[in-house]
Protein backbone atom coordinates (compact mmCIF):
# COMPACT_ATOMS: atom_id res chain seq x y z
CA UNK A 1 0.00 0.00 0.00
CA UNK A 2 1.18 3.51 -0.88
CA UNK A 3 -0.08 6.84 0.42
CA UNK A 4 0.37 10.41 -0.72
CA UNK A 5 -0.95 13.67 0.65
CA UNK A 6 -2.23 16.59 -1.38
CA UNK A 7 -3.49 19.98 -0.26
CA UNK A 8 -4.86 23.24 -1.57
CA UNK A 9 -6.67 26.47 -0.86
CA UNK A 10 -9.24 25.72 -3.57
CA UNK A 11 -10.71 22.78 -5.54
CA UNK A 12 -8.61 23.91 -8.51
CA UNK A 13 -5.36 23.52 -6.55
CA UNK A 14 -6.46 20.08 -5.36
CA UNK A 15 -7.30 19.07 -8.94
CA UNK A 16 -3.80 20.07 -10.07
CA UNK A 17 -2.07 18.09 -7.31
CA UNK A 18 -4.28 15.06 -7.93
CA UNK A 19 -3.46 15.17 -11.64
CA UNK A 20 0.26 15.27 -10.80
CA UNK A 21 -0.07 12.16 -8.61
CA UNK A 22 -2.00 10.22 -11.24
CA UNK A 23 0.41 11.26 -14.01
CA UNK A 24 3.22 9.62 -12.02
CA UNK A 25 1.39 6.27 -12.11
CA UNK A 26 -0.19 6.46 -8.66
CA UNK A 27 -3.74 5.04 -8.66
CA UNK A 28 -5.52 5.92 -5.40
CA UNK A 29 -8.67 4.08 -4.37
CA UNK A 30 -9.42 5.85 -1.07
CA UNK A 31 -9.29 9.52 -0.06
CA UNK A 32 -9.28 10.69 3.57
CA UNK A 33 -10.49 14.28 3.23
CA UNK A 34 -10.34 17.02 5.86
CA UNK A 35 -11.38 20.49 4.79
CA UNK A 36 -12.52 23.80 6.20
CA UNK A 37 -16.23 24.59 6.42
CA UNK A 38 -15.59 27.49 3.98
CA UNK A 39 -14.45 25.08 1.23
CA UNK A 40 -16.73 23.58 -1.43
CA UNK A 41 -17.35 19.98 -0.35
CA UNK A 42 -19.38 19.14 -3.45
CA UNK A 43 -16.62 20.36 -5.77
CA UNK A 44 -14.00 18.22 -4.00
CA UNK A 45 -16.29 15.17 -4.10
CA UNK A 46 -16.87 15.73 -7.82
CA UNK A 47 -13.12 15.80 -8.51
CA UNK A 48 -12.54 12.54 -6.62
CA UNK A 49 -15.67 10.89 -8.08
CA UNK A 50 -14.34 11.45 -11.59
CA UNK A 51 -11.33 9.29 -10.72
CA UNK A 52 -13.43 6.59 -9.01
CA UNK A 53 -11.92 7.30 -5.59
CA UNK A 54 -13.93 6.38 -2.46
CA UNK A 55 -14.30 9.29 -0.02
CA UNK A 56 -14.18 9.50 3.77
CA UNK A 57 -14.60 13.19 4.57
CA UNK A 58 -15.16 15.62 7.43
CA UNK A 59 -14.95 19.33 8.10
CA UNK A 60 -12.08 20.24 10.42
CA UNK A 61 -10.58 22.97 12.62
CA UNK A 62 -7.36 23.49 10.69
CA UNK A 63 -5.72 21.02 8.34
CA UNK A 64 -2.16 19.71 8.20
CA UNK A 65 0.11 17.71 5.93
CA UNK A 66 3.84 17.00 6.06
CA UNK A 67 4.35 20.59 4.85
CA UNK A 68 2.81 22.08 7.98
CA UNK A 69 -0.41 23.48 9.44
CA UNK A 70 -2.99 25.06 7.12
CA UNK A 71 -6.09 27.18 7.76
CA UNK A 72 -9.34 27.29 5.76
CA UNK A 73 -7.83 24.75 3.40
CA UNK A 74 -8.18 21.23 2.05
CA UNK A 75 -5.92 18.33 3.09
CA UNK A 76 -6.32 14.89 1.54
CA UNK A 77 -4.52 11.61 2.09
CA UNK A 78 -4.71 9.36 -0.96
CA UNK A 79 -4.17 5.60 -0.60
CA UNK A 80 -4.12 2.76 -3.08
CA UNK A 81 -5.71 0.14 -0.79
CA UNK A 82 -7.20 -2.80 -2.65
CA UNK A 83 -10.98 -2.19 -2.90
CA UNK A 84 -11.67 -5.62 -1.40
CA UNK A 85 -9.89 -4.61 1.80
CA UNK A 86 -12.08 -1.67 2.82
CA UNK A 87 -15.63 -0.32 2.57
CA UNK A 88 -17.22 3.06 3.29
CA UNK A 89 -20.16 3.18 5.72
CA UNK A 90 -22.48 6.16 6.23
CA UNK A 91 -25.41 6.66 8.60
CA UNK A 92 -27.41 9.53 10.09
CA UNK A 93 -28.74 9.90 13.63
CA UNK A 94 -31.38 12.66 13.61
CA UNK A 95 -33.07 10.88 16.55
CA UNK A 96 -29.81 10.95 18.56
CA UNK A 97 -29.76 7.15 18.51
CA UNK A 98 -25.96 7.17 18.41
CA UNK A 99 -25.34 3.74 19.87
CA UNK A 100 -27.92 2.01 17.67
CA UNK A 101 -26.43 3.57 14.53
CA UNK A 102 -22.92 2.26 15.19
CA UNK A 103 -24.32 -1.10 16.29
CA UNK A 104 -25.85 -1.33 12.82
CA UNK A 105 -22.52 -0.42 11.22
CA UNK A 106 -20.74 -3.02 13.33
CA UNK A 107 -23.24 -5.70 12.29
CA UNK A 108 -22.74 -4.96 8.59
CA UNK A 109 -18.92 -4.91 8.60
CA UNK A 110 -18.38 -8.60 9.57
CA UNK A 111 -20.40 -9.61 6.51
CA UNK A 112 -17.36 -8.53 4.50
CA UNK A 113 -14.46 -8.80 6.99
CA UNK A 114 -13.80 -11.28 9.79
CA UNK A 115 -11.80 -8.74 11.81
CA UNK A 116 -12.90 -5.20 10.91
CA UNK A 117 -11.33 -2.01 12.24
CA UNK A 118 -12.95 1.39 11.87
CA UNK A 119 -11.87 4.95 11.15
CA UNK A 120 -14.84 7.17 12.06
CA UNK A 121 -15.90 10.81 12.04
CA UNK A 122 -19.13 12.17 13.51
CA UNK A 123 -20.85 15.53 13.08
CA UNK A 124 -22.90 17.91 15.26
CA UNK A 125 -21.80 19.33 18.61
CA UNK A 126 -24.51 17.45 20.53
CA UNK A 127 -23.22 14.05 19.42
CA UNK A 128 -22.21 11.70 22.22
CA UNK A 129 -18.95 10.29 20.87
CA UNK A 130 -18.66 7.72 23.66
CA UNK A 131 -22.03 6.25 22.67
CA UNK A 132 -20.73 5.91 19.11
CA UNK A 133 -17.75 3.92 20.40
CA UNK A 134 -19.89 1.74 22.66
CA UNK A 135 -22.03 0.69 19.68
CA UNK A 136 -19.02 -0.91 17.99
CA UNK A 137 -17.95 -2.56 21.24
CA UNK A 138 -21.45 -3.98 21.85
CA UNK A 139 -21.37 -5.97 18.62
CA UNK A 140 -17.69 -6.78 17.98
CA UNK A 141 -16.29 -6.67 21.50
CA UNK A 142 -13.90 -4.56 23.54
CA UNK A 143 -11.00 -5.67 21.33
CA UNK A 144 -12.32 -3.75 18.30
CA UNK A 145 -9.98 -1.06 16.97
CA UNK A 146 -11.87 2.21 16.43
CA UNK A 147 -10.10 5.49 15.69
CA UNK A 148 -11.48 8.90 14.82
CA UNK A 149 -13.09 12.01 16.18
CA UNK A 150 -15.66 14.71 15.58
CA UNK A 151 -15.93 17.12 12.66
CA UNK A 152 -15.17 20.82 13.24
CA UNK A 153 -16.07 24.15 11.68
CA UNK A 154 -13.07 26.43 12.32
CA UNK A 155 -14.49 27.28 15.77
CA UNK A 156 -17.61 28.90 14.31
CA UNK A 157 -19.74 26.53 16.43
CA UNK A 158 -22.56 26.46 13.87
CA UNK A 159 -22.66 23.17 11.97
CA UNK A 160 -20.16 20.51 10.94
CA UNK A 161 -20.48 17.98 8.15
CA UNK A 162 -19.26 14.47 7.42
CA UNK A 163 -19.53 13.25 3.86
CA UNK A 164 -18.77 10.55 1.34
CA UNK A 165 -19.09 10.32 -2.44
CA UNK A 166 -22.83 10.95 -2.71
CA UNK A 167 -23.94 11.80 0.84
CA UNK A 168 -23.33 14.39 3.54
CA UNK A 169 -24.88 15.15 6.93
CA UNK A 170 -24.52 17.52 9.88
CA UNK A 171 -26.03 14.82 12.12
CA UNK A 172 -24.30 11.68 10.95
CA UNK A 173 -21.25 9.45 10.91
CA UNK A 174 -18.92 8.30 8.13
CA UNK A 175 -16.63 5.32 8.64
CA UNK A 176 -14.00 3.36 6.77
CA UNK A 177 -14.22 -0.30 7.71
CA UNK A 178 -10.84 -1.96 7.14
CA UNK A 179 -9.95 -5.64 6.91
CA UNK A 180 -7.37 -6.06 9.67
CA UNK A 181 -6.33 -9.43 8.26
CA UNK A 182 -5.09 -7.68 5.12
CA UNK A 183 -3.91 -4.34 6.49
CA UNK A 184 -1.61 -5.04 9.43
CA UNK A 185 0.18 -1.85 10.44
CA UNK A 186 2.78 -2.21 13.18
CA UNK A 187 6.18 -1.06 14.29
CA UNK A 188 8.02 -3.35 11.87
CA UNK A 189 6.10 -1.92 8.94
CA UNK A 190 6.76 1.62 10.18
CA UNK A 191 10.54 1.01 10.28
CA UNK A 192 10.45 -0.41 6.74
CA UNK A 193 8.64 2.68 5.48
CA UNK A 194 11.04 5.03 7.26
CA UNK A 195 13.96 3.40 5.48
CA UNK A 196 12.23 4.10 2.15
CA UNK A 197 11.16 7.64 3.07
CA UNK A 198 14.04 9.42 4.76
CA UNK A 199 12.23 12.79 4.73
CA UNK A 200 9.76 11.85 7.48
CA UNK A 201 10.02 14.19 10.49
CA UNK A 202 7.29 13.01 12.92
CA UNK A 203 5.92 9.61 13.92
CA UNK A 204 2.45 9.41 15.51
CA UNK A 205 2.17 5.94 17.01
CA UNK A 206 -0.21 3.90 19.11
CA UNK A 207 1.28 1.80 21.92
CA UNK A 208 -0.73 -1.38 21.34
CA UNK A 209 0.16 -2.86 17.95
CA UNK A 210 0.79 -6.44 16.77
CA UNK A 211 4.28 -7.84 16.12
CA UNK A 212 6.11 -4.71 17.34
CA UNK A 213 4.39 -2.38 19.81
CA UNK A 214 4.85 1.37 20.09
CA UNK A 215 7.30 1.22 22.99
CA UNK A 216 9.64 -1.12 21.10
CA UNK A 217 9.28 1.10 18.04
CA UNK A 218 10.39 4.08 20.13
CA UNK A 219 13.58 2.28 21.11
CA UNK A 220 14.30 1.43 17.47
CA UNK A 221 13.64 5.02 16.36
CA UNK A 222 16.08 6.39 18.94
CA UNK A 223 18.79 4.11 17.56
CA UNK A 224 18.15 4.48 13.83
CA UNK A 225 16.39 7.84 13.35
CA UNK A 226 17.63 10.17 16.06
CA UNK A 227 16.24 13.36 14.52
CA UNK A 228 12.69 12.03 14.34
CA UNK A 229 10.19 13.17 16.95
CA UNK A 230 7.60 10.69 18.20
CA UNK A 231 4.16 11.43 19.63
CA UNK A 232 2.57 8.48 21.42
CA UNK A 233 -1.17 7.75 21.61
CA UNK A 234 -2.23 6.01 24.84
CA UNK A 235 -5.41 5.17 26.75
CA UNK A 236 -6.65 7.77 29.24
CA UNK A 237 -5.01 7.26 32.64
CA UNK A 238 -2.45 4.71 31.37
CA UNK A 239 0.36 6.49 33.23
CA UNK A 240 2.66 3.44 33.35
CA UNK A 241 2.94 3.24 29.56
CA UNK A 242 3.04 7.02 29.19
CA UNK A 243 5.95 7.26 31.66
CA UNK A 244 7.77 4.43 29.88
CA UNK A 245 7.19 6.13 26.51
CA UNK A 246 8.52 9.49 27.71
CA UNK A 247 11.56 7.81 29.28
CA UNK A 248 12.13 5.98 25.98
CA UNK A 249 12.37 9.21 24.04
CA UNK A 250 8.81 10.19 23.07
CA UNK A 251 8.53 13.94 22.49
CA UNK A 252 4.92 14.12 23.71
CA UNK A 253 1.76 12.07 24.13
CA UNK A 254 -1.99 12.36 23.63
CA UNK A 255 -4.73 10.28 25.22
CA UNK A 256 -7.75 8.45 23.84
CA UNK A 257 -10.43 9.34 23.00
CA UNK A 258 -8.41 11.79 20.90
CA UNK A 259 -9.31 15.46 21.19
CA UNK A 260 -8.40 16.88 17.79
CA UNK A 261 -7.79 20.37 19.13
CA UNK A 262 -5.23 18.89 21.51
CA UNK A 263 -3.77 16.81 18.65
CA UNK A 264 -3.40 19.92 16.49
CA UNK A 265 -1.59 21.83 19.25
CA UNK A 266 0.67 18.85 19.96
CA UNK A 267 1.58 18.40 16.30
CA UNK A 268 2.25 22.14 15.87
CA UNK A 269 4.60 22.08 18.85
CA UNK A 270 6.36 18.98 17.52
CA UNK A 271 6.73 20.48 14.03
CA UNK A 272 8.29 23.63 15.51
CA UNK A 273 10.81 21.56 17.47
CA UNK A 274 11.76 19.49 14.41
CA UNK A 275 12.16 22.59 12.22
CA UNK A 276 14.30 24.29 14.85
CA UNK A 277 16.67 21.32 14.99
CA UNK A 278 16.81 21.07 11.19
CA UNK A 279 17.54 24.79 10.84
CA UNK A 280 20.34 24.57 13.42
CA UNK A 281 21.96 21.66 11.61
CA UNK A 282 21.59 23.33 8.22
CA UNK A 283 23.01 26.62 9.47
CA UNK A 284 26.09 24.88 10.79
CA UNK A 285 26.56 22.90 7.59
CA UNK A 286 26.24 26.03 5.44
CA UNK A 287 28.58 28.19 7.49
CA UNK A 288 31.08 29.17 4.81
CA UNK A 289 33.36 30.90 7.32
CA UNK A 290 34.15 27.51 8.85
CA UNK A 291 35.39 26.25 5.50
CA UNK A 292 38.14 28.89 5.60
CA UNK A 293 39.52 27.84 8.97
CA UNK A 294 38.45 24.28 9.76
CA UNK A 295 40.16 21.12 8.61
CA UNK A 296 38.39 19.16 5.85
CA UNK A 297 38.08 16.08 8.11
CA UNK A 298 36.06 18.10 10.63
CA UNK A 299 33.79 19.48 7.90
CA UNK A 300 33.17 15.96 6.61
CA UNK A 301 32.19 14.87 10.11
CA UNK A 302 29.78 17.81 10.43
CA UNK A 303 27.91 16.58 7.35
CA UNK A 304 27.52 13.08 8.76
CA UNK A 305 24.70 11.46 10.73
CA UNK A 306 27.04 11.09 13.70
CA UNK A 307 27.26 14.88 13.96
CA UNK A 308 23.48 15.26 13.75
CA UNK A 309 23.11 12.67 16.52
CA UNK A 310 25.63 14.49 18.72
CA UNK A 311 23.50 17.65 18.56
CA UNK A 312 20.60 15.76 20.04
CA UNK A 313 22.68 14.94 23.10
CA UNK A 314 22.55 18.66 23.98
CA UNK A 315 18.98 19.38 22.94
CA UNK A 316 17.07 22.06 24.91
CA UNK A 317 13.48 21.28 25.83
CA UNK A 318 10.84 22.86 28.09
CA UNK A 319 10.06 20.78 31.15
CA UNK A 320 8.26 20.89 34.47
CA UNK A 321 10.08 19.55 37.53
CA UNK A 322 8.33 18.49 40.74
CA UNK A 323 10.46 18.53 43.94
CA UNK A 324 9.02 16.16 46.55
CA UNK A 325 10.25 15.80 50.15
CA UNK A 326 9.87 12.32 51.64
CA UNK A 327 9.61 12.38 55.43
CA UNK A 328 12.44 10.63 57.32
CA UNK A 329 14.27 9.81 54.09
CA UNK A 330 17.69 10.64 55.55
CA UNK A 331 17.23 8.16 58.40
CA UNK A 332 15.89 5.59 55.95
CA UNK A 333 18.90 5.92 53.65
CA UNK A 334 21.30 5.58 56.58
CA UNK A 335 19.77 2.36 57.93
CA UNK A 336 18.72 0.44 54.81
CA UNK A 337 20.67 -1.05 51.92
CA UNK A 338 20.86 0.98 48.67
CA UNK A 339 18.82 -1.63 46.76
CA UNK A 340 15.97 -1.41 49.26
CA UNK A 341 16.03 2.39 49.28
CA UNK A 342 15.85 2.54 45.46
CA UNK A 343 13.02 0.00 45.47
CA UNK A 344 11.04 2.06 47.97
CA UNK A 345 11.61 5.24 45.93
CA UNK A 346 10.33 3.53 42.78
CA UNK A 347 7.23 2.34 44.64
CA UNK A 348 6.58 5.86 45.98
CA UNK A 349 7.07 7.30 42.49
CA UNK A 350 4.57 4.92 40.93
CA UNK A 351 1.95 5.90 43.52
CA UNK A 352 2.62 9.62 43.03
CA UNK A 353 2.39 9.37 39.24
CA UNK A 354 -0.86 7.37 39.28
CA UNK A 355 -2.67 9.02 42.17
CA UNK A 356 -1.39 12.60 42.18
CA UNK A 357 0.50 13.73 39.09
CA UNK A 358 -1.57 11.72 36.63
CA UNK A 359 -4.90 13.00 37.92
CA UNK A 360 -3.74 16.62 38.08
CA UNK A 361 -2.32 16.55 34.55
CA UNK A 362 -5.43 14.93 33.10
CA UNK A 363 -7.77 17.34 34.93
CA UNK A 364 -5.76 20.33 33.72
CA UNK A 365 -5.88 19.02 30.15
CA UNK A 366 -9.66 18.55 30.29
CA UNK A 367 -10.12 22.09 31.65
CA UNK A 368 -7.92 23.50 28.90
CA UNK A 369 -10.02 21.80 26.23
CA UNK A 370 -13.28 22.90 27.87
CA UNK A 371 -12.23 26.56 28.23
CA UNK A 372 -13.14 29.04 25.53
CA UNK A 373 -10.54 31.28 23.89
CA UNK A 374 -8.98 33.59 26.49
CA UNK A 375 -10.75 31.80 29.36
CA UNK A 376 -8.96 30.29 32.38
CA UNK A 377 -10.81 27.53 34.27
CA UNK A 378 -9.65 26.06 37.59
CA UNK A 379 -10.91 23.50 40.08
CA UNK A 380 -12.45 24.39 43.44
CA UNK A 381 -9.31 23.15 45.19
CA UNK A 382 -7.15 25.61 43.26
CA UNK A 383 -9.71 28.37 43.79
CA UNK A 384 -9.38 28.01 47.58
CA UNK A 385 -5.63 28.53 47.23
CA UNK A 386 -5.78 31.69 45.11
CA UNK A 387 -9.07 33.36 46.04
CA UNK A 388 -7.34 36.01 48.21
CA UNK A 389 -5.16 37.12 45.29
CA UNK A 390 -7.44 36.73 42.24
CA UNK A 391 -11.04 37.56 41.41
CA UNK A 392 -12.87 34.40 40.35
CA UNK A 393 -16.42 33.52 39.31
CA UNK A 394 -18.09 30.20 40.10
CA UNK A 395 -19.08 28.42 36.88
CA UNK A 396 -20.75 25.47 38.62
CA UNK A 397 -20.60 21.69 38.46
CA UNK A 398 -19.15 20.29 35.27
CA UNK A 399 -18.79 16.75 33.94
CA UNK A 400 -15.32 16.41 32.43
CA UNK A 401 -14.70 13.69 29.89
CA UNK A 402 -13.89 10.24 31.33
CA UNK A 403 -14.42 11.45 34.93
CA UNK A 404 -17.12 9.67 36.89
CA UNK A 405 -18.08 12.53 39.21
CA UNK A 406 -18.69 16.19 38.28
CA UNK A 407 -16.29 18.76 39.73
CA UNK A 408 -16.86 22.39 40.72
CA UNK A 409 -15.26 24.82 38.27
CA UNK A 410 -14.30 28.47 38.71
CA UNK A 411 -13.29 31.03 36.07
CA UNK A 412 -10.38 33.37 36.80
CA UNK A 413 -11.57 36.91 35.99
CA UNK A 414 -8.56 39.02 36.97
Amino acid sequence: MQARSIKGKSPEEVQTELNDCISEGFKPTLAIVFLSIVQDRQAICSILNQEGIAIYGANSNGEFTEDGILKESIAIMLMDIHPDHFTILFEEYPGKNYRAVTQSMAKNAPEKFSHPAFLIAGSHMETDAEELLHGFEDIIGMQVNVYGGMAGDDYRFTEQFVFTNEKESNRGIVAVALDEDKLIINGVHALEQLEKHQDVDIVLSDINMPEMDGLTLLTELNEKHKLLKSVIVSAYGDMDNIRTAMNSGAFDFITKPINFQDLELTMEKTVRQVKQIQETIQAIKENNILKMYVDETVLHFMNSREFESSLMANETVDATVAFIDICSFTALSENETPDKVVGLLNNYFDVMVKEIIGDEVNTAQRLQVTAEEGQILITELNYEKIKESFECSRVGNMNLKNMVKPIVIYEVIE
